[in-house]
Parts: structure tokens; C-alpha cells; sequence
């Protein structure tokens, strides 16, 4: 956490600076009062007139002080809580695919909205005045040995006394915060799933089973939120105990000298003021440092975030597809004592070809798709793009030459232009080819505002057909010379899914591989190449003609699934 605490560092010196005059200002303030209160019992007027116009200004310069100090603190706060959410994001979106994808997202959420908030409010708000704060306690001790040595003992003593609190509640107040994150994160992916699931909440009118649920939900989070708030109620209370005690044990100290002669009635003033200015900087000091000790663990989750590294090396860089996509005795499982979803499948997709990877639910279909676009590393066999080991292929180029376009499309909340450029900047005559080749045009056109119109949350302004072809246009903008369509059409009817089908299918430059659960002989005879997949294995291949004809494991699946009158008409 050093390297964020330090990370604007001249702002927080300046801060330091600040606040230490401004301390300096304070403790004056407690010695004019005691001269104020000599003045009037000696009946000094020229005296107390005077000090009426040093308490003007010092007055003037007190709130200049504080609010440049309290600026400087909030400029400071900010800064350090954006450099540590920039990075925070920055790893995260450094994150392979597969790494993001084992966690629930709410997580980053939680750790976004809820850690990085503690993380400022118990770490960043405290440093800013920490520096101040220890100034102010070494002034106040000077000025208070100097009025009287006993006193000043007395609240050193006080002092010491209140530093005690972060030892006894320290690691109360660790586990308090660390069960509040934890239990944040877990509020957090239940709303985030309540709120994705509306619809079907709405439609199968289950409200009355889910608030339930949210009531626990955040009964849960409250309690956790009581367990942190008692834990520092408590620290308070320790230190208001000891404070109140100080105070009148330096009254009777301070009222014996009186009493003795040694010192006036303005000088009591003064101690017991600036005593309190001790107090209040020591008190404050405890509880920032109990405040840092409850943050270690929350702290730690959130740079070892920031830490993780992909260390993978690749050496090798493409800008486009020159040749075949050669995959070879390729196998693939996600657990080292399950089947392998892949099995020794060996293939070459055509630079330019249409092909349809087709098979029974779970037979390797979308694992074929993540191979391809590099997901995964540990895999046996071999995956050559441009004749270059796909373990070796640098993303940043292989996300450029591959798009892979899923049955749920995601579009931002925002323009249809910014959703097709995806913040990319491109000319207006690349943004329209675009648009054109993927059949864009018209759904822009419609639209009130064309390019600029805003999509809504998800796209819910447009059809599922569109939202495919917004889809197809920012895969054709960046360039990709390899489309991988992951049961693209799925979700759509008929008649749009077609549409769709013959967009891809007419693009001549550009290789398509379609993973397909629907047996449209339209569709099928149109592909260079059809993969029948069969618990992970490379059961057939061939086209739709020598499969058919074949009349074996795809011969099966064809006649089982419910579109198969065009296939009849085409192959006898």
C-alpha cells in the first residue's frame, strides 16, 4: 500500500504543510485565550484591546488554513483512490478470458464500489492528517512543558494511553472489516442477479419468492455493517474514557499550581486548552492507526488483484490470415480427471472457406470455438494460424484477425456508432462499409437519430437480429479475417437467422466457423465444410452431400432435429 500512499506524494507534503501551520494557528489560538483571560483579571484594556485585533486575524487565518487544508486533503484523497482503481481496473482487464470468467463478476464489483471505499476512507483519508496530527501533538507538548512540565507529562501520558485502543481492538476491527467485504461481495452478486434475472422474475411472477431472499441478503450485510460500526463505537468510547479522565486531572493538577502561586488563571486556560489540542490529534492518531490495522486484509485482496501478472510470453505477431488454419491431434479438458471435451481432433479450416461445426449438446462445439480464439493454452496438439503456434500468437494481434460472434450479443449503453467502433476510431467511409456489409444500413437509417442513436442498456431498443448485425459490423471494422460464431443464431427466428447466415456466408474474404445446433440444409449446403462432433471426438467430416448420403452418426442427427424437409428435397 506504501506505493499508493506515496503515489502523490508532493500533494500530500503540501497537505502536511498546510495542516502543521494551521496546527501551529490552533495552539496560538489556546495561548491567546490564557492571555485574553490574564488581561481582564489584571484589567489591562490596551492589553485586551490588542489581542481583539490578533484574534480577527488569527480568526481569518484559521479558516483559510483549515479550508485550504480540507481541499488539499479531499484533492489528495481522490487522487490516490483513482490511481488505485485505475490499476485495480487495469488488472483486471489484463486478465485472460478464462481467468475473469472463473469468478462471478460481482466480485470486481464489490471490491470496486466497497474495498476501494475502505481503502480510502481508512488508509488515504487517514495519512492526509496523519502528518498533521503528530505535528500538533509535538507543538501542543512544547508549548504545555513550557507552561508547566507536569502537565505536559500528564498528557503524554494521556497520549500513550490512547494508543492502546488500536492494540486491544485491532484485531476486532480487522475481522469486522474483512467479514463486511466479504459479505458486501456476496449482497453484491445477489442483487447483480436479481436485477439481471427482472425479466424472468417479472414473467413467471415470482417476486413474492425473491424479496425474501433480498430481505436476507441485506439483513446479512447490515449486521456485518453493526459488527464494524460497534467495533469502532467501542474503540470511541475507550478513547473518550481516557480523554474525559486527562481532562480533569489536569484541572485539579493545573488549579494545585494556582492555588500554589506558580502559575495565573490564563495559564490554566491555556493548559487545559492545548491539553485538549493533545488529546484530540492523539485520539485521532490511535484511530487512524486502528483504522490501517483493520484494512490489512481487505487491503491485501485488492493488490493482490493488482499484482496478478500474465507472464505468458508470446513471441509471435499476425495482422492477418495468410494462409490455412491447421489444427493437429488437438485435445483439450478443463479438469485433469475429466474427459477431455476435446479429443485428438485434427482438421484444416481453408483460408476464406465457410465451415459448421454441428453435434449433440456437449460434444465440443463452443470448446472448439475457445481454442480457436486462443483461450486456453493447455491444450496438447497443435493450433497453426499463419504457420505460427497459436500458444505463441501475441492476443492483441489474434483479437484483431479473430472475432467470434456469441448468441447473446453485449452492446454498451450507448450509441449505435460507438457500439459498432467500440470507442475505436475509424473513418466515416470505413464506419459505412461496415455497417453496409453487415446489413446495417437500414437498421441505422430507422433509427431517430441514425449513428448517434442510443441503444439503451444491452441494446434493448433493437431486435435480436440487429443486435447480431451490430455484432458482425464492428468484427468487419477491426479488420477480422476470421469470423467463429458461436450458436450466432440460435436465439433468432427463422427467417432472421437466415438473413443473418447469408450475410456471413456471402462475405467472400472472410473465413466463417459456425457452431450450429440447428440442421438447415439451406444453411448447410452453402459451407465449404461441415465437423460432426461426438463426445469431444472429430466423428465425421465432409459436406452436407457426402455426409448425408453417408447415412451414419451426422445422417442420425440431421433426421432427429426438427428442420430437415429441404435436406430430403436436396439429397434424393
Amino acid at each position: 500500500m506504501k506505493k499508493y500512499i506515496l503515489a502523490h506524494r508532493w500533494i500530500l507534503l503540501f497537505t502536511t504543510l498546510v495542516g502543521a501551520l494551521s496546527q501551529g494557528v490552533n495552539i496560538y489560538v489556546q495561548l491567546l485565550l490564557g492571555g485574553i483571560i490574564d488581561a481582564l483579571v489584571d484589567g489591562q484594556h490596551g492589553t485586551f484591546n490588542r489581542y481583539i485585533v490578533v484574534a480577527v486575524i488569527i480568526t481569518v487565518s484559521q479558516y483559510i488554513g483549515m479550508a485550504v487544508f480540507v481541499r488539499l486533503a479531499v484533492v489528495y484523497n481522490f487522487k490516490s483512490f483513482r490511481t488505485i482503481g485505475r490499476d485495480f481496473f487495469g488488472s483486471v482487464m489484463s486478465m485472460k478470458i478464462v481467468e475473469y470468467t472463473r469468478e462471478n463478476s460481482a466480485k470486481y464489483i464489490s471490491m470496486l464500489n466497497n474495498d476501494m471505499k475502505q481503502i480510502t476512507d481508512n488508509y488515504f483519508g487517514p495519512v492526509a492528517n496523519f502528518s498533521k496530527d503528530i505535528i500538533s501533538v509535538v507543538l501542543a507538548v512544547g508549548v504545555t512543558a513550557w507552561l508547566s512540565p507536569i502537565n505536559a507529562v500528564i498528557s503524554i501520558s494521556s497520549g500513550g494511553l490512547l494508543m492502546v485502543a488500536p492494540f486491544v481492538y485491532g484485531a476486532r476491527l480487522s475481522r469486522a472489516q474483512e467479514r463486511q467485504s466479504k459479505v458486501a461481495m456476496l449482497f453484491n452478486q445477489k442483487i447483480k442477479d436479481f436485477f439481471d434475472g427482472f425479466e424472468v422474475i417479472k414473467t413467471y411472477d415470482i417476486g413474492k419468492n425473491i424479496k425474501p431472499r433480498f430481505n436476507r441478503a441485506i439483513t446479512m450485510y447490515m449486521r456485518a455493517l453493526y459488527g464494524t460500526g460497534a467495533a469502532m463505537a467501542d474503540v470511541g468510547a475507550l478513547m473518550v474514557f481516557v480523554s474525559t479522565g486527562v481532562v480533569f486531572v489536569n484541572y485539579f493538577v493545573a488549579g494545585y499550581f494556582v492555588l500554589r502561586g506558580d502559575i495565573s488563571v490564563g495559564d490554566v486556560v491555556a493548559i487545559i486548552a492545548i491539553s485538549t489540542t493533545i488529546l484530540q490529534p492523539a485520539a485521532s492518531i490511535a484511530g487512524h492507526l486502528a483504522n490501517m490495522a483493520s484494512m490489512n486484509e481487505v487491503s491485501q485482496r485488492v493488490l493482490d488483484v493488482i499484482a496478478q501478472k500474465n507472464n505468458t510470453v508470446r513471441t509471435a505477431r499476425i495482422e492477418s490470415l495468410e494462409s490455412d488454419i491447421v489444427l493437429t491431434g488437438v485435445s483439450f479438458a478443463y479438469e485433469q480427471d475429466k474427459p477431455p471435451a476435446v479429443n485428438n481432433v485434427t482438421y484444416t479450416f481453408k483460408q476464406r472457406g465457410k465451415y459448421a461445426i454441428v453435434g449433440a449438446s456437449g460434444s465440443g462445439k463452443s470448446t472448439m470455438i475457445k481454442l480457436l480464439m486462443g483461450y486456453y493454452d493447455d491444450y496438447t496438439g497443435d493450433i497453426l494460424v499463419n504457420n505460427q503456434n497459436m500458444r505463441d500468437i501475441h492476443r492483441d494481434g489474434l483479437y484483431k484477425v479473430f472475432s467470434v460472434l456469441h448468441q447473446n450479443v453485449f452492446l454498451f449503453d450507448d450509441t449505435l456508432h460507438n457500439n459498432v467502433t467500440l470507442y475505436n476510431t475509424y473513418s466515416p467511409e470505413e464506419y459505412d462499409k461496415a455497417v453496409g456489409k453487415a446489413s446495417l444500413t437500414a437498421v441505422q437509417n430507422a433509427q431517430d437519430e441514425g449513428a448517434e442513436t442510443e441503444l439503451g442498456e444491452g441494446g434493448n431498443t433493437l431486435s435480436g437480429g440487429e443486435r447480431q448485425r451490430v455484432s458482425i459490423a464492428r468484427a468487419l471494422i477491426k479488420g477480422s479475417d476470421v469470423l467463429l460464431c458461436d450458436e450466432a443464431t440460435a436465439s433468432l427466428d427463422n427467417i432472421t437467422a437466415t438473413e443473418i447466415e447469408n450475410v456471413l456466408l456471402g462475405m467472400n474474404d472472410i473465413t466463417c466457423i459456425f457452431t450450429t445446433h440447428k440442421y438447415s440444409a439451406d444453411m448447410l449446403n452453402k459451407v465449404d465444410g461441415i465437423l460432426v462432433m461426438k463426445n469431444g471426438k472429430l466423428e465425421e467430416q465432409g459436406t452436407f452431400d457426402q455426409l448425408y448420403r453417408a447415412n451414419t452418426y451426422f445422417y442420425e442427427l440431421y433426421n432427429e432435429a426438427p428442420t430437415t424437409s429441404l435436406a430430403t428435397n436436396n439429397c434424393e
